[in-house]
C-alpha cells in the first residue's frame, strides 16, 4: 500500500446499522481511542444515515451527533474524526454544530445520478474548515464514463476525494476497475472505494480499486455494517500485508480489538444470508427492504424473488406500482416450501406414531445430534420420565421441541433396567439430561446421576412447568384480548393445575369434568345448557378432543371474534373446518424454551429440592 493510500474506518457509522444506531458516546470514546492507538488516521462516527438522521426520524440514537463527536475527539489523538451527511437528511446548521464540536471531515453522500446536489455543500464545508468527500451512492446506476465526468466536476468543487460506492454489494472486481480507470483518466482527484459484501467480493473489489488508483479504502472491524457488511479491517489488512503493502497496523493488536469489542456483536449477525446474496446479485439496496417485505408478506411471496425483480426493474428507486404487479405474478407461481436441514428429522419417529423400541431410541438420538450439529451453540437434551404403568419393559422415545439453544427429546421408561440401557446408548450423544422428579423414583434418579455425572444432569418437575405455562398463557389471553368468559371442555392434570377461580375471566364454565375433583367454575352437565343460558364465549379451551356433535355445539357458542384453544396436537377435521382460523393450539412443550439458561447455575444432587416452576 503506497504512502498516499489510507484505510478509512467507518465501524461506528456503518456498523451502527447493526445495533439499531445505539452506539453510545462511551462506545464511541472507547472504540475511537482503540482505533487511533492502532494507527487509524481517518475515523467516521455517528448515525448510519449521517448528521441529523436521528432528528429526521431515521432511527433514534441515545446521544446527539455533537455528543458523539465530542466523545470521539477526547480519545482520537492525531486521528481525524468525521461523519456522513446526506442533503435531504442533514442541515447546514447541524454541519456547523459538528464542526464546532471538533469534527475534522465530512463525507457527503447522494445517489450517483444526483450527486451535483452535494457540490455546494462540499464548498461550504471547506469554507468552514472541514475536509469534504463526496460519495456517489449506488455508483453502479451510472456508467464508468459518467463516473469519470462526475469525478472531474467534484474536483472542481474542491473535494478531498470522490468515492465509488457499491451500495448493494454486487459489483464485480473488473467493474470496480473500470470505474476507477475512467475517473483516473478524467481527473486528478483522489479516489476512494466503499464496498458491501453481499457476494463476498468486497476484498477483491478493494484490491481492484487499489490497483486502479484508489487512495482511500473503507473498512469496518469484523466487516460490521449495513446489509452484508463492509470490508473487514482485519482481513483486508492481512491481505495487504501478504501482498507487500505496509498498512501501518499491528495485525494482532487489531484482532485483539475486534475480539474484545466487536466480535460479541458480530457473532449474532449472519451477513452471508440468502437475502444478502439476492441483493448483491440484483444490485438491490437494503433500504428498500422494509417496503418490499411488507408487499411480500401481503401476498405471501418470497421476499428475495420480489426484491430481485424490483431491482432489475429499477436499481436506483423503488417503483410501488411495479412491486404490487410483480408480487401478484410471483404469487401465482409460488414454489412448494422445503424442510430445512436444521430441523429435527428422524424417519422412525413422527408426531402421529408411537415408537417403542431401542431402534426408535437410536433414531431419536441420531435426529437430535444431527439437528444440534447444524445449529450454532445448540445442545442435544434428553428428558427422562418414569411411567406409572406396570409394564417394566416400557420404552417410549419421542421428539419434544427444538429451539435456538437445544434439541429436546423425551424418553419414558418402565423400569431402572430399561433406563440403564437408554443411558448406555446415549452417553456420548446427549449434552444435558433432564430428570423428571415428579415421576422418577429416588433410587432411579441416583442411578442416573451416577451414570451421567452431576455436571450433565438437571432436575425438573414436568407437570408443574407445563401447568405454569398454560396458566400464564390463559392469563395473557384474558388480559390482552379482553376476554370476559372462558369455557373449559374436558379435563387433564395440566388443565386442573392451570385453571382456578383466581383466573382473570369474568366467568368460568366447565364441561366434561368430574365433580369429585371439585373443579373451579360453573359445571355444566350438558352442552345443551349453553343454549338455554344463551351463553357466548370469548375463549374456549379444549383439554381433550371433542366428538363431532360436541364440536358443532362449541362452534355455535364461540363468539364471532372468539378463539378456540386446544391442548392436543391434531384436532379432528370437523373441528378445523368449523372453527377455521380461530382455532389455536397451546403447546405445553413450549414451556421448556429457555430452560437451560434457567437451570444453568443449579447444583444438582439426587436429593436436591426442586422449585415447582422454573
Amino acid at each position: 500500500m503506497g504512502s498516499q493510500t489510507a484505510l478509512l474506518d467507518c465501524t461506528i457509522r456503518d456498523g451502527n446499522y447493526t445495533v439499531d444506531f445505539k452506539f453510545t458516546r462511551q462506545d464511541t470514546r472507547v472504540l475511537v481511542g482503540e482505533l487511533a492507538a492502532l494507527g487509524m488516521k481517518w475515523i467516521e462516527i455517528g448515525h448510519g444515515l449521517g448528521l441529523g438522521a436521528s432528528e429526521a426520524g431515521k432511527g433514534d440514537m441515545l446521544d446527539t451527533d455533537v455528543d458523539l463527536i465530542t466523545a470521539a475527539k477526547e480519545t482520537a489523538g492525531e486521528a481525524r474524526v468525521g461523519a456522513f451527511y446526506i442533503p435531504d437528511v442533514g442541515t447546514l446548521d447541524q454541519l456547523d454544530a459538528a464542526r464546532d464540536a471538533g469534527m475534522d471531515f465530512v463525507r457527503i453522500g447522494d445517489n450517483a445520478t444526483e450527486i451535483e446536489r452535494a457540490y455546494p455543500i462540499c464548498e461550504y464545508a471547506r469554507s468552514i474548515g472541514l475536509v469534504p468527500f463526496v460519495n456517489l451512492m449506488k455508483t453502479y446506476v451510472i456508467s464508468p464514463d459518467e463516473f469519470g465526468r462526475k469525478a472531474r466536476e467534484a474536483e472542481d468543487a474542491g473535494v478531498e476525494a470522490v468515492y465509488c460506492v457499491d451500495s448493494a454489494g454486487g459489483m464485480l472486481p473488473e467493474e470496480v476497475g473500470a470505474y476507477f480507470a475512467s475517473a483516473s483518466s478524467a481527473s486528478s482527484v483522489r479516489l476512494g472505494f466503499h464496498g458491501h459484501n453481499n457476494l463476498l467480493l468486497v476484498i477483491q473489489n478493494c484490491l481492484s480499486a487499489l490497483e486502479h488508483g484508489a487512495t482511500y479504502l473503507d473498512v469496518t472491524l469484523c466487516g460490521l455494517g449495513r446489509s452484508a457488511g463492509n470490508a473487514p479491517t482485519e482481513v483486508l489488512a492481512a491481505v495487504l500485508e501478504r501482498k507487500g503493502f505496509a498498512t501501518g497496523l499491528d495485525l494482532f493488536k487489531l484482532m485483539d480489538v475486534v475480539e474484545a469489542y466487536i466480535w460479541p456483536i458480530a457473532t449474532h449477525r449472519h451477513p452471508h444470508d440468502m437475502m444478502s446474496v439476492a441483493a448483491g446479485y440484483s444490485l438491490f439496496h437494503s433500504s428498500f427492504l422494509p417496503k418490499v417485505a411488507d408487499v411480500a408478506g401481503k401476498h405471501g411471496v418470497d421476499v428475495r424473488r420480489l426484491a430481485v425483480s424490483a431491482a432489475i426493474h429499477d436499481s436506483e428507486n423503488l417503483d410501488g406500482d411495479f412491486l404490487e404487479r410483480e408480487a401478484r405474478r410471483i404469487e401465482a407461481q409460488r414454489p412448494v416450501p422445503s424442510k430445512p436441514f436444521t430441523e429435527f428429522d428422524a424417519e422412525d419417529l413422527s408426531p402421529r406414531r408411537i415408537s417403542n423400541t431401542m431402534d426408535s431410541l437410536d433414531s431419536l438420538l441420531g435426529g437430535m445430534v444431527a439437528a444440534s450439529a447444524k445449529r450454532l451453540g445448540a445442545r442435544a437434551v434428553l428428558l427422562l420420565a418414569q411411567s406409572e404403568a406396570t409394564d417394566a419393559e416400557l420404552l417410549i422415545p419421542e421428539f419434544v421441541l427444538e429451539t435456538e439453544d437445544m434439541i429436546l427429546g423425551r424418553v419414558t421408561f418402565g423400569s431402572e433396567s430399561v433406563l440403564r440401557q437408554v443411558l448406555a446408548r446415549c452417553q456420548s450423544q446427549i449434552s444435558v439430561f433432564l430428570v423428571d422428579q415428579d415421576t422418577c423414583e429416588a433410587d432411579v434418579v441416583e442411578m442416573a446421576w451416577k451414570n451421567v455425572g452431576k455436571g450433565r444432569m438437571r432436575p425438573v418437575r414436568e407437570q408443574s412447568i407445563k401447568t405454569g405455562y398454560v396458566r400464564a398463557f390463559l392469563e395473557n389471553v384474558a388480559y390482552q384480548l379482553g376476554s370476559e368468559s372462558l369455557l373449559v371442555y374436558g379435563e387433564s392434570d395440566i388443565v386442573e393445575g392451570a385453571v382456578n377461580a383466581e383466573m382473570p375471566f369474568g366467568a368460568l364454565f366447565r364441561f366434561g369434568v368430574r365433580d369429585s375433583q371439585q373443579p373451579a367454575g360453573v359445571i355444566l352437565s350438558s352442552l345443551d345448557d349453553l343454549k338455554g343460558l344463551n351463553l357466548q364465549f370469548d375463549a374456549i379451551l379444549c383439554a381433550t378432543s371433542p366428538n363431532e356433535t360436541d364440536g358443532r355445539k362449541l362452534a355455535v357458542h364461540l363468539k364471532e371474534e372468539g378463539v378456540l384453544y386446544t391442548l392436543f396436537p391434531f384436532p379432528n377435521v370437523d373441528l378445523t373446518q368449523l372453527i377455521g382460523e380461530r382455532l389455536r393450539r397451546i403447546d405445553p412443550n413450549l414451556a421448556y424454551a429457555g430452560i437451560l439458561a434457567r437451570l444453568e447455575t443449579f447444583e444438582f444432587s439426587p436429593h436436591s429440592p426442586v422449585a415447582h416452576e422454573l
